[in-house]
């Protein structure tokens, strides 16, 4: 029931409409209820000010409001205002909590494999790699054309003679027990990476080089017995952790179970070791989705999950195939974006077989397989020109690498002279192709197959599980093989893929000229004359082939529908997953 002054309230307020003192309708937000708090001096107002600040703009027209109650006289009046400010206070508080919840919501992400550990000190495989820049700092890390930025580093500076580095330090990180990481801490780090003599061979073979680490208040040097012209994009894998009880930080754990404190932007709440299992990160501060990655190999089942709805984005989950069935069945619900990655498929030849040695031999397999094909049909990705992504300034482009063009005309003439001529049967000789059972892996190995049998080359496929594949590669148990460079960023991969010392070195390739432009590429710290030595290493290689450069690869996001917060050019080259900490859900009404 009204009261008198009640009726005078609306009798007033109908007047004052008219006269053009409209009362906004959207009174009922977040930083209106912390004007009307404010303005009062209500015992809420402490808990107002917990509001965000973007209200600001609601928080003026909510005074608003308020002063054209007080313009008005009576008790009725003032009373239902102080009543109605509360209601509307409360209203926005459960308003504001709502959001907040709406703003971390999960984002379900497909992947095609996941990390058997997230050491950082062992875990240097790349589908680690992406998951360890998102758990763990660096000194610097890459952005999405694959340029050294700075993370727990503010600046650098280098010496003209290559060998004293400079690191300004930043303040205000933070761990996930929320430790501060300082100076002291960073130093600390470098060096337990530096003394560990159970680092692997990638980490120890640049931080051999470092005659110390010292630390003067926020600046942290390096010094170095031998230029380093690749020191930022090494750091990158250096990155910042603690072991509970540990002496420093970046100590290894005892064992497998202990605990690793992560200084990143996201951190681990359930993940099981495995190549198919969940991950789950959550945010450590702000509003940015907690990231469920899903792990699937068999591609039927990771194509249900998608049209089930189960999966929000798929990050290079799909084989080519795949995903041009999805769309041109349900390209109404789902989007693709696409970019141009870094990384390359090869062939390797062992130049240990005496086959193999033959360099006519390595020329005849390349005339003919149709790279081409294979990439624009099976693929969706380009030509690979050389070892390197055509993004880099180092990489071989232009009529240099047109060289090993789809011919199997001139592939049966160059077997021919190689001394290896059709027998009865149409066969020349037999090899072993090393490959694992994916079904991806499978298709190609056969692809080969009939290409090779084509100029009487026969082909024996051996499928074996990734671990024995990998160990194979590595004690040199193979004929060919194929595999793929994921995250190339600088033309250092040369180095440890054909240098003649480099244990990473897998078929055997040696020669002199080719190792001395390396070490002197290893030493080049102008960018224009490191490249060019790098280029001139790249047009010795595809003449003699060790390798054979065969497509380069697109980084690929389905997105369902609803999922927004990229554009294409958002996605990283190095396969990184930080965008996808971007991504948001629309939630509809």
């Amino acid at each position: 029931m009204l009261t008198q002054n009640s009726m005078f309230f609306f009798k007033r307020a109908s007047t004052e409409k008219r006269r053009g003192r409209r009362i906004s309708r959207s009174s009922r937000s977040c930083g209106r209820a912390e004007g009307f708090a404010l303005s009062k001096g209500n015992a809420l107002a402490s808990a107002a000010t917990t509001m965000p600040r973007q209200m600001n703009e609601r928080r003026k027209r909510c005074m608003m409001f308020y002063r054209s109650l007080q313009s008005l006289n009576g008790r009725g009046l003032m009373l239902y205002g102080k009543v109605l400010c509360t209601f509307l206070l409360f209203i926005s508080f459960a308003a504001c909590q709502s959001n907040q919840t709406n703003m971390n919501h999960t984002i379900h992400i497909l992947l095609r494999e996941g990390p058997l550990n997230l050491d950082p000190r062992t875990a240097l495989d790349a589908t680690s790699q992406i998951f360890g820049s998102l758990i763990y700092r660096s000194l610097v890390r890459l952005d999405k054309d694959l340029r050294p930025v700075p993370e727990l580093a503010e600046s650098w500076t280098v010496s003209k003679d290559g060998l004293t580095w400079d690191f300004l330090l930043r303040a205000g990180f933070k761990d996930h027990q929320d430790q501060k990481i300082d100076p002291v801490r960073v130093h600390e780090c470098l060096e337990s990476y530096r003394k560990d003599h159970s680092r692997p061979s990638i980490i120890r073979a640049f931080t051999e080089t470092w005659k110390s680490v010292s630390l003067k208040q926020n600046h942290l040097k390096i010094e170095l017995s031998r230029p380093d012209p690749f020191l930022l994009n090494e750091l990158v894998l250096l990155r910042y952790f603690r072991v509970p009880g540990a002496s420093g930080a970046c100590t290894g754990p005892q064992n497998s179970e202990q605990p690793l404190i992560g200084s990143g932007d996201y951190q681990v709440t359930t993940f099981t070791p495995s190549l198919e299992g969940v991950l789950r990160l959550k945010p450590v501060s702000g509003t940015r989705p907690v990231l469920e990655f899903h792990f699937v190999q068999d591609e039927n089942t990771k194509v249900l999950k998608i049209i089930r709805g189960d999966i929000d984005a798929a990050y290079n989950a799909l084989s080519h195939s795949k995903l041009q069935w999805l769309r041109e069945n349900h390209t109404a619900r789902f989007s693709v974006l696409e970019r141009g990655g870094s990384a390359v498929s090869y062939l390797a030849f062992n130049l240990k077989n005496p086959i193999l040695a033959n360099s006519r031999v390595r020329e005849a397999i390349a005339h003919a397989l149709d790279r081409r094909t294979i990439a624009q049909s099976k693929i969706g990705g380009s030509l690979a020109q050389t070892l390197l992504p055509p993004s880099l300034p180092e990489a071989l482009l232009g009529s240099d690498t047109q060289t090993t063009s789809y011919d199997p005309v001139l592939a049966r003439k160059l077997l021919d002279k190689a001394g290896y001529p059709e027998q009865k049967n149409g066969i020349r000789f037999r090899l072993t192709f090393k490959t694992t059972p994916f079904r991806e892996s499978l298709e190609l190995a056969i692809i080969f197959q009939k290409m090779l049998r084509e100029i009487g080359v026969e082909l024996v496929i051996e499928s074996v599980e990734s671990a024995v594949f990998f160990a194979s590669i590595r004690k040199g148990n193979f004929d060919l093989f194929t595999s793929r460079w994921v995250g190339v960023t600088n033309g250092s991969v040369l180095n440890r893929a054909l240098h003649s010392q480099s244990t990473a070195n897998r078929t055997g390739y040696r020669n002199p000229t080719v190792d001395g432009l390396l070490d002197r590429s290893s030493r080049e710290l102008n960018e224009v004359r490191r490249a060019a030595l790098f280029q001139a290493v790249q047009k010795i290689m595809l003449q003699d082939l060790p390798y054979l450069p065969l497509w380069y690869w697109n980084n690929t996001l389905i997105l369902k529908n609803g999922i927004t917060g990229l554009k294409a050019e958002d996605l990283y080259r190095s396969n990184s997953l930080e965008p996808l900490t971007r991504l948001q859900e629309i939630h509809k009404p």
